[in-house]
């Protein structure tokens, strides 16, 4: 428990950085960027978010694979042999789509914008499949530290450029991606051990040996970012429908949601090794311990909300609407964050993951049924937004049911009623605050 407490200290620390990024990437950096220019700011960080994918399950596999370990017990030829088939298989996407960028992508900015995500691919994904490596081994603060380092080079190189009277997003894009080098050469140097030291060689394994868990990973990795997609899937409708102005306005409202989420993503994290160490009774009384504080933390973020639009708006008024968007999506976060924190980590520990995927892919497929109908009738941005609401609270009610059913713990139906209840409550509030 000591162990726990410390990390999560760890986490909570790192994450006045990660705050402090994102609230420079997101409130200070769009200050100086014409809307357009931030949109394709924003266009990048999207699909920079989904390049995991590209790790095809790799990093998560070894995540679940070794999770509960100590690094000193993995086995370090395995890691080095499914880190190298993964490059090789990088190296053959990059070359197919530099190709298919050439032909098929004729606005030269989201040309530019790709050729970036494919430098991207090898910097970040190699940093990310690291990672997962020392969360799996509770080695949470070495990887805490890269984390650190990765935040505070990306707010001084925006401050750098904003003080140098550079509003060109490609810059701020090549800052992101140093910015991960360096942390990627952290994550190796922490890793050494993998490349060193060896008796055991790489001929002695072939791809039947690794599949299990690659296909762990790929059940994992595709639950996870199936939601991520969710939400991307339903911007890229608003951009093919609107244009890259509303498209910016919209992932300004998003940025400030998800930051909320990602802000505690980490105490998910660090919780997941722990919990793997823990029976099923001492897990309970851990649930029902940090799931009422968890409850009290996210309902803040309703009174937060009024404080932060007033700001907002005096500070970016060209992005008022925005604000609204934003407004509208607030009980997002108290449903998704209950998720990130809590649910998914439980899940996880119990292996559950088959779980979270089919609740997830589920809803990724409603959504962007719902989504394809909204595009198809050209609906009001406003309409997306309460349509992300609906769907993460649906999600987070059947999640809570899956955990309390596989710990065999009452079904909390109540809380999240009232928790639906709250959020309506607040929807008077906010639509009655704009009206004045």
């Amino acid at each position: 428990m000591s162990t726990l407490k410390s990390n999560i200290k760890a986490a909570l620390l790192v994450h006045i950085t990660t705050l402090m990024n994102s609230f420079v990437a997101g409130l200070i950096v769009p200050k100086f960027l014409s809307i357009e220019s931030f949109g394709y700011w924003q266009y990048f960080a999207f699909f920079a978010g989904c390049l995991e994918l590209l790790l095809f399950g790799a990093g998560t596999g070894l995540y679940l694979h070794f999770g509960g370990k100590i690094y000193a017990e993995i086995d370090k030829a395995l890691v080095r042999y499914i880190f190298y088939k993964w490059l090789c298989a990088a190296v053959v996407f990059v070359v197919i789509g530099a190709g298919f960028i050439q032909i098929f992508v004729v606005n030269p900015d989201k040309a530019r914008v790709f050729y970036s995500l494919l430098i991207g691919l090898f910097i970040i994904n190699t940093g990310t499949f690291f990672s997962y490596i020392l969360q799996a081994t509770n080695r949470i603060k070495d990887n805490l530290f890269t984390v650190l380092l990765l935040n505070l080079m990306t707010i001084c190189s925006f401050f750098i450029l904003i003080f140098g009277g550079i509003v060109d997003y490609i810059y701020y894009i090549g800052a992101y991606i140093i910015a991960h080098f360096f942390r990627g050469l952290f994550l190796l140097y922490y890793n050494k051990q993998v490349f060193v030291n060896h008796p055991v060689a790489d001929v002695n394994l072939r791809v039947w040996h690794v599949w299990p868990i690659i296909q762990a990973g790929l059940f994992l990795m595709v639950a996870d970012y199936s939601i991520y997609m969710m939400f991307g899937i339903g911007r890229l409708f608003i951009e093919n429908t609107w244009g890259i102005e509303v498209f910016s306005k919209f992932s300004f409202a998003m940025s400030l949601t998800l930051l909320m989420i990602t802000c505690v993503n980490q105490i998910g994290l660090v919780l997941f090794p722990a919990l793997k160490r823990l029976d099923q009774e001492k897990m309970k009384e851990i649930i029902i311990q940090y799931g009422k504080r968890v409850d009290l933390v996210l309902l803040v973020v309703f009174i937060l909300y009024f404080i932060a639009r007033k700001i907002l708006i005096l500070w970016l008024p060209q992005y008022e609407e925005a604000v609204f968007y934003f407004g509208v999506l607030v009980p997002l976060c108290v449903f998704d964050g209950r998720i990130a924190i809590l649910l998914n980590p439980v899940l996880k520990a119990i292996r559950k993951e088959k779980q979270i995927l089919y609740i997830n892919i589920s809803f990724f497929l409603l959504s962007n049924m719902c989504f394809f109908s909204l595009w198809m009738l050209e609906a009001s941005v406003y309409y997306y937004c309460i349509l992300f609401v609906m769907i993460s609270f649906c999600r987070s009610f059947v999640s809570e049911y899956q955990m309390d059913k596989a710990l065999a713990l009452d079904f909390n139906k109540k809380g999240l009623l009232s928790k639906l209840v709250i959020s309506s409550m607040f929807y008077v509030v906010l639509v009655g605050d704009v009206l004045m």
